[in-house]
């Protein structure tokens, strides 16, 4: 559905730079990523809000640019989960695996979203538990019960048969994959 609004298709036809640059000078909105901010068609524009997801994986380096083209920003990102990937020891010493998120995040000038509409209840309890001391919160009953609903052979995957069954309460299972035997044939 998105395919007709990517820049290759957006583009098409256009034969100069000028021309591209009042093509994206047209849209509301403009989606991409960090990196690709200093794209020509839209370097030297100011937007009213930049939104950045997935901000506490970010580099804080690739941020820089997006927020100083816009007047306002948002960081979306979650601090408990992956940091930003910086393999240089040196660079890790320096500071570089602490995103912009991260450091906002250390001097309390974020907000923390509880209310969540991804997963079941007892997918939050396991998550609770492990990372957020209980904070998380289900958005309302049809989310805390919801299941998916699939026709699968018991006989060929049983963990996963009972692990998607209708019982919520085993919506998590741990196996020991040394133990669990699988069908060759269905075996990845």
């Amino acid at each position: 559905e998105l395919q007709a609004f990517t820049a290759d298709s957006v583009s098409r036809g256009i034969s100069s730079c000028d021309k591209l640059t009042q093509l994206y000078n047209s849209f509301n909105i403009v989606a991409t990523t960090c990196l690709a901010t200093d794209h020509a068609a839209i370097v030297n524009r100011t937007f009213d809000w930049c939104i950045i997801d997935e901000a506490s994986q970010a580099l804080l380096p690739s941020v820089i640019h997006p927020i100083l083209c816009s007047k306002k920003f948002i960081l979306v990102g979650d601090p408990a989960q992956l940091p930003p990937v910086v393999q240089n020891v040196d660079a890790r010493k320096l500071g570089l695996s602490a995103s912009l998120f991260d450091q906002l995040h250390s001097a309390s000038a974020t907000l923390d979203l509880n209310i969540q509409y991804r997963m079941n209840q007892t997918i939050a309890d396991l998550a609770n538990h492990l990372t957020y001391k209980g904070a998380l919160k289900c958005a309302n009953a049809e989310v805390a019960e919801r299941r998916l609903e699939l026709e699968l052979e018991p006989a060929v995957w049983p963990w996963l048969g009972k692990c998607l069954g209708p019982d919520p309460a085993v919506s998590v299972i741990f196996l020991d994959r040394k133990s669990t035997r699988l069908n060759s044939s269905h075996a990845r």
